[in-house]
């Protein structure tokens, strides 16, 4: 009985020392495998939490949120009617070269290529300038990494040729935030962008301002504007480029501003409006939903067949949400300032905002070619098929 006791008592001791030993390899592979993990998990980036987040008061400490921050918009600063601001913008050498090859990529001209040489040619083209960060000085306050770009299309063409370094350009204060997260939605008093007119062929300066000023004084909204010396540093110092006219951008803050909403879509078309592109009604707002039916609608009903088979069936129709009522006091004007640069003659220059209200309304842009020596407007130009002026004559037919 003894023996037999002390050889089960073995078999056990074995079988145990067999399963410690299994568990104690267990173990040792549990808190390495755990180790493992854990490094690993340690080395990914949590896509919900911001990695390196820079403090904006540490990275410049000129922020503030009246001057720096998404606030209420300070117009009384940014757009002053008694004073003309002064601005400092830093470029650099380095990317004041990358602003050349990219317009020479453009252009296919550098800077100053045709300096004494006759006008450069008339042209267009669908591609914008590459943005560089600035360095911005207002009110001995800096601006840091604020998007630079020039702007413009016979303006900055001619100038560009001609080597004038008075040039159309545009800030966007954030326009780097992904790049710098100490900038994170950096503004210049409430405003994310600005552009700014050099007042090309007015010898006056004044016909982008004064031509604003008409309008919202007609009744149609348009961008406040102001008076700005601005001087430039390419690598060589601060120099003076001369008085430019800010102009607000109208999808910034103009139409919470002045049209109590903004929810709407915001275009801004490159169209006769004969025919709906979507490549011609570039959206300003609500870019996730490629919902067009507004304008398509409106294009549908300006180019019916029933504009002359059943006039006032047409009319009827085309107001259903297109505010004729504002677009025909915008023409008015528009024909009273002589400004042709902009639709009828061409077909660009121009908003379309969708008011809840008050349906799609008209909202002028880049008015510097106004009360000009050119021909006015009179609906009679050339190509003035449904989508041209003389659909505005039916109106009232």
């Amino acid at each position: 009985m003894t023996s037999v006791l002390r050889s089960d008592l073995n078999f056990f001791r074995c079988h145990l020392e067999f399963f410690l030993s299994i568990l104690l390899k267990m173990r040792k592979f549990f808190f390495s495998t755990l180790s493992i993990l854990l490094l690993f998990t340690s080395c990914r980036k949590d896509p919900s939490v911001t990695q390196d987040v820079v403090d904006p008061l540490v990275y410049n400490p000129d922020w503030t949120d009246a001057t720096h921050g998404n606030v209420t918009p300070d117009y009384t600063t940014v757009f002053p009617q008694d004073a003309v601001n002064t601005i400092e913008i830093t470029i650099g050498a380095t990317k004041w070269a990358s602003i050349r090859s990219n317009m020479t990529s453009i252009y296919g001209a550098d800077f100053g290529s045709n300096v004494g040489g006759p006008p450069p040619v008339p042209g267009s083209t669908t591609t914008e300038p590459s943005y560089v960060d600035v360095t911005l000085k207002f009110n001995n306050k800096t601006w840091k990494n604020v998007g630079f770009r020039l702007k413009g299309n016979s303006t900055l063409r001619s100038a560009w040729a001609s080597g004038n370094y008075k040039l159309p350009f545009r800030l966007n204060f954030d326009e780097f935030e992904d790049t710098y997260t100490g900038v994170t939605n950096q503004h210049f008093y409430g405003f994310e962008e600005l552009t700014f007119s050099p007042g090309y062929k007015d010898q006056s300066l004044i016909r982008e301002k004064l031509t604003a000023d008409i309008f919202r004084m007609g009744g149609i909204p348009a961008p406040q504007t102001a008076f700005y010396r601005v001087y430039v540093d390419i690598g060589a110092g601060l120099k003076y480029w001369g008085v430019y006219c800010s102009v607000e951008v109208p999808d910034d803050n103009m139409i919470k501003n002045q049209l109590s909403e903004e929810s709407g879509n915001t275009y801004k078309p490159e169209s006769t409006l004969s025919g709906f592109v979507a490549s011609q009604f570039e959206k300003k707002n609500n870019e996730t939903t490629a919902d067009y039916s507004d304008v398509q609608q409106f294009i549908s009903n300006l180019n019916s067949s029933l504009r002359t088979s059943n006039a006032a069936q047409w009319r009827t129709n085309l107001e259903s949400n297109f505010n004729i009522d504002h677009f025909t006091k915008w023409l008015a004007i528009n024909n009273a300032i002589v400004n042709w640069d902009t639709y009828g003659a061409m077909a660009h220059n121009y908003y379309l905002y969708n008011h809840s209200t008050k349906n799609l309304l008209w909202i002028p842009w880049d008015n510097n070619e106004a009360l000009s020596k050119s021909p006015g407007i009179t609906g009679t130009v050339s190509g003035g098929g449904p989508g041209g002026m003389s659909w505005v004559i039916a109106i009232h037919e």
